[in-house]
């Protein structure tokens, strides 16, 4: 028993109160970043096992401890019983650039909400919170490679520039009328009919440049947001994506690790992006790739692990005026504003950063 933790069949954690029940001392959760959603099923039991349980330490491990935004570290900081998460008003006041808004339902009936997608205050918010974390990159063991990031840029031909004027003209008609109905759905935000027309059109130009990489004697990841991506290279690939089994999965992992005759590994983002190791891989292509830069990151990092003796390198396919530029360039800005959020290197002039804050956050995409 527990003082003052009374177990009833509602308890998250009744089918395992055996294990809560141990005493420990300790508990190490690791890919804590998927922890960031306290209202998510396994955020709810985390938060309960975490704080409800007479556990006196709680160790986070994580990659990206801030997978897109400063709202995302607020439930990390709660499992830890930092102070900074005492009081979920003013953190997102002050550093999520909190404020809270009137929405009509559709009922009619009149409804206050928090908007917490923001960031402000940032450079305090790492100075409060260094002390929490022991951060350990990469390239601070000595025998690593490099890891290069290079964007390829090309051009949409006359047919294809009209196949997504068109889809775009009617993204935005439709964008129109939903939000006459309310909010937007969550796909009309992330323009996912557009993504998948360029992540599409980017198929044959991701073929031609692994076929060079094949070529060339080495192996490549191609990783991709839709199942529609997923390309064959004849018996020369292995796939890896959500509806396969763990088996699946796992064989193609081996495959790919250890036959030589396998030479293309294609994942989806989600599904192959963490927790597995692809270190055979020395080139990695994103022919489309996520909102998050976190994810983003942690796909990268399949190849880019300890034991990896060789250089990666990573190519994002990009379309110019398109919707995959805009996301770039959106990307690029989150992953500054996480940079300054966990840093180790604070940044000392207010003046500079804030007027940084202020372009990166003009600009972002509001999801």
């Amino acid at each position: 028993e527990i003082p003052g933790k009374n177990f009833s069949e509602d308890d998250l954690c009744w089918d395992n109160q055996h294990i809560v029940s141990s005493n420990f001392d300790l508990c190490i959760i690791d890919e804590a970043h998927y922890l960031k959603n306290p209202k998510s099923i396994r955020g709810s039991i985390m938060k309960d096992i975490c704080t409800s349980y007479g556990i006196e330490k709680v160790w986070l491990l994580s990659g990206t401890p801030v997978a897109n935004r400063p709202m995302d570290f607020y439930n990390l900081l709660k499992l830890i019983k930092s102070p900074l998460a005492d009081n979920w008003k003013f953190y997102v006041q002050r550093y999520c650039e909190g404020r809270q808004i009137t929405t009509t339902l559709k009922n009619g009936r009149k409804k206050k909400i928090w908007l917490t997608n923001g960031a402000s205050n940032l450079d305090e918010l790492a100075q409060k919170t260094k002390n929490l974390y022991l951060r350990r990159l990469k390239t601070d063991i000595g025998d690593m490679p490099e890891k290069n990031i290079s964007p390829v840029y090309h051009n949409l031909n006359k047919k294809q520039r009209k196949n997504y004027e068109n889809l775009w003209e009617e993204y935005l008609d439709e964008r129109a009328k939903q939000k006459k109905r309310g909010a937007p759905p969550k796909d009309m935000v992330e323009l996912g009919l557009l993504r998948k027309f360029v992540a599409m059109e980017a198929i044959p130009l991701t073929i031609d440049m692994a076929e060079n990489i094949i070529e060339q004697g080495n192996k490549v990841i191609i990783f991709t947001n839709f199942t529609d991506e997923l390309m064959e290279f004849d018996n020369k690939c292995v796939i890896h994506y959500g509806e396969m089994n763990d088996k699946e999965k796992q064989r193609s992992v081996d495959s790919f690790q250890q036959n030589d005759n396998i030479k293309v590994f294609i994942g989806n983002i989600k599904s192959a992006g963490v927790g597995i190791t692809l270190t055979e891989a020395t080139y990695v292509i994103f022919n489309s790739f996520s909102w998050v830069p976190g994810n983003n990151e942690q796909a990268e990092d399949r190849s880019y692990r300890i034991g990896q003796k060789n250089n990666v390198t990573v190519y994002y396919q990009l379309f110019n005026n398109t919707v995959s530029t805009i996301m770039w360039n959106t990307v690029k800005k989150k992953q500054s504003v996480i940079d300054v959020i966990i840093n180790t290197k604070l940044v000392n002039d207010d003046e500079s950063t804030q007027k940084a804050m202020e372009i990166i956050l003009n600009e972002i995409i509001d999801e």
